[in-house]
C-alpha cells in the first residue's frame, strides 16, 4: 500500500498587515521546510506526523513524504510562497504516482494575498492530478475555516480535539488509520459538514475546562463507538479570518451512509448553537486585573495576558 504525504501548514490572521513569505516558513525558529526523510524524522514527535508516521509502519504502509511546509500563524501567506510550495508537493505526488491515497496534512485556517482559501486550493489540485479514485484525507486543526471546496474535494478531514493541540500525534494516526482502511476496502467514506453563522472567541475554545466548545467536542467521542461513524470532528474556526467561511464548524464521516453523517452533523451543530450566549467571554477590567494581582499575597505569581495581542494568533 503506497501513500504520498505532504501539506501546507499556516494559520492566517488577515487583519495582520505584514504578509507570510516563503522566507518566513524557511526561518528557523518560525518556520520549518521539510522534504523527504526530514519528514519521516518527525515519528514519534507531538506533531501530526508524530503520529503519521508509526502508524504507517504499523498499518504495513509505504509512506512517501514529499515537501511539508510550517510556520507560525501570521498574516496572508503570499501567492509567490504558495505556489513555490504547492509545485513542490505536487511534483512530489506526480514522481512517486502510481498511488493508492494521498494524507495532506494541513491547518484548516491559511488565506493568501490573493484567495480566501488555500486549503480548498491545494485539495483541489491534488485531486485534479490523482484523479477521483485515489482517496484523499487530511488532517486539520481545531481552528480550521471549512470551505465548501475542502469538503468537495477530500474523502475525509479528521479534526484535532484538544486546544492546547496536544493531540496532534493522535489526529495523524487517526487520519492515516482511516486512509488506510478505505484503501483496503474496509469502509467507505462518506462525509457531510454543517457551518454555523458562529464566530466564537479563542477562550471559548479551551478545552482544559468544559468549555462551550468541549461540551461538544466530547459527544464526537461517543458517536465514534458507533461503528457506522469513521470520523466526527468540531472546528471551532479562527475568528481573526476576515472571510466568508470563517467560524464554526462540523464535519461527520460514516461508513457509505451519508444521510446519517448530515444528520449527527447536524445534531452536533445543534449543540454548538443552543451554546452560543456561553461562548461570550467577559475579561477582567485591566485596573481591577492589576489591584486583584497587587492585593494578592505576598510571593505569588500572576500572570497578565494581553490576549488581543498574541503571537500565537498573527
Amino acid at each position: 500500500m503506497r501513500i504520498v504525504t505532504g501539506g501546507i501548514a499556516q494559520e492566517t490572521n488577515t487583519f495582520q498587515w505584514q504578509p507570510t513569505t516563503l522566507d518566513d516558513f524557511q526561518r528557523s525558529g518560525f518556520g520549518s521546510l521539510l522534504r523527504g526523510q526530514e519528514i519521516l524524522d518527525l515519528g514519534g514527535t507531538g506533531t501530526v506526523y508524530g503520529g503519521v508516521v508509526p502508524a504507517a509502519a504499523e498499518q504495513g504502509v509505504e509512506l512517501i513524504p514529499t515537501t511539508y511546509a510550517s510556520v507560525m500563524p501570521g498574516g496572508r501567506v503570499t501567492r509567490a510562497a504558495f505556489e513555490a510550495l504547492r509545485t513542490e508537493i505536487l511534483d512530489g505526488i506526480s514522481a512517486a504516482m502510481p498511488v493508492d491515497g494521498v494524507l495532506l496534512v494541513l491547518h484548516g485556517a491559511m488565506v493568501l494575498s490573493d484567495w480566501d482559501d488555500a486549503e480548498g486550493l491545494l485539495l483541489r489540485d491534488v485531486r485534479e492530478l490523482v484523479g477521483p479514485d485515489v482517496p484523499i484525507v487530511a488532517p486539520l486543526d481545531l481552528h480550521t475555516n471549512l470551505s465548501d471546496e475542502m469538503i468537495t474535494h477530500a474523502d475525509a478531514l479528521v479534526g484535532y480535539r484538544e486546544y492546547p493541540h496536544t493531540d496532534m500525534a493522535e489526529a495523524g494516526e487517526r487520519a492515516l488509520k482511516l486512509l488506510a482502511a478505505t484503501i483496503r476496502g474496509e469502509v467507505k467514506p462518506a462525509m457531510a459538514f454543517t457551518r454555523l453563522p458562529l464566530i466564537v472567541p479563542n477562550q471559548s475554545m479551551v478545552t482544559t475546562w468544559q468549555s462551550p466548545l468541549k461540551i461538544a467536542i466530547d459527544q464526537t467521542r461517543v458517536l465514534e463507538e458507533q461503528p457506522a461513524v469513521l470520523a466526527a470532528s468540531i472546528f471551532g474556526g479562527f475568528p481573526f479570518a476576515d472571510i466568508p467561511f470563517a467560524g464554526v464548524s462540523v464535519v461527520v464521516v460514516t461508513d457509505n451512509d451519508p444521510a446519517l453523517a448530515q444528520r449527527y452533523a447536524d445534531d452536533l451543530a445543534e449543540i454548538c448553537w443552543q451554546q452560543r450566549e456561553a461562548f461570550t467571554i467577559h475579561p477582567v477590567p485591566v485596573a481591577e486585573a492589576i489591584a486583584e494581582a497587587m492585593a494578592g499575597p505576598e510571593g505569588s505569581v500572576y500572570v497578565l495576558a494581553d490576549i488581543a495581542d498574541s503571537g500565537a494568533g498573527g
